[in-house]
């Protein structure tokens, strides 16, 4: 007598992998974590232990964000995109700035995804459920949205920046400013705050002058 045909094992697909990082007192779940070793600083600090771009999606607003170190002082900078449709998206910085949203320093980047870069290092964000779509390599592929980002830096006056630590601790010396290094934790919170404002906008809960309805 033939053996019954054994019923095949139906395997669900594995769901995407969950990356979990510590920002400050905070465990958030982030898209991509890079570490960059031309652009992170040489010198000891808080920042030895961070990451030099971190990408992920705010989960109170549904926007995504980036924290990203400047190759040029080793500070952090923020970031938050807003999509096509989004009374913010296409306007310039400067523009923004006299709008009156608030954020560390004022708004200074207001800017497309610029490509062709490397994902590591730009201002784009290709989600983690994209990226496990598409089997992106993230930090070989070159990082595409459709998001206008708009951003901030940590590098003003009462701002520590590690690659001008130097002439920055001269500075304290002289008791003429007192500097504060912005780590990831702050400029999380700074994120977030940014994309509760441009989802207040968005969902016509925030009127800011010039803003057309």
């Amino acid at each position: 007598m033939a053996k019954k045909p054994s019923k095949a094992l139906s395997i669900a697909p594995a769901p995407p992998p969950t990356t979990i990082r510590q920002m400050g007192n905070e465990l958030v779940r982030v898209d991509a974590v890079y570490h960059v070793q031309d652009v992170a600083p040489n010198s000891p600090g808080p920042w030895n232990i961070e990451a030099e771009k971190v990408a992920w999606i705010d989960a109170a607003t549904g926007y995504g964000c980036i924290i990203r170190r400047s190759a040029g002082g080793g500070h952090l900078e923020g970031y938050v995109g807003v999509k096509p449709g989004h009374p913010l998206f296409g306007y310039s910085a400067s523009a923004l700035r006299d709008l009156g949203l608030r954020v560390h320093g004022g708004i200074n980047y207001a800017e497309p995804c610029l490509g062709p870069e490397p994902e590591d290092r730009s201002v784009c964000h290709i989600s983690l459920d994209e990226r496990m779509r598409t089997s992106q390599t993230p930090v070989h592929a070159q990082a595409r949205d459709d998001m206008w980002w708009i951003g901030f830096e940590c590098n003003q006056p009462t701002d520590l920046v590690p690659k001008q630590r130097a002439s920055s601790a001269s500075s304290q010396l002289l008791g003429t400013v007192e500097q504060v290094y912005r780590d990831e934790g702050y400029v999380l919170d700074q994120c977030r705050w940014l994309a509760e404002q441009m989802k207040a906008i968005g969902d016509g809960h925030m009127i800011l002058s010039g803003i057309e309805s």
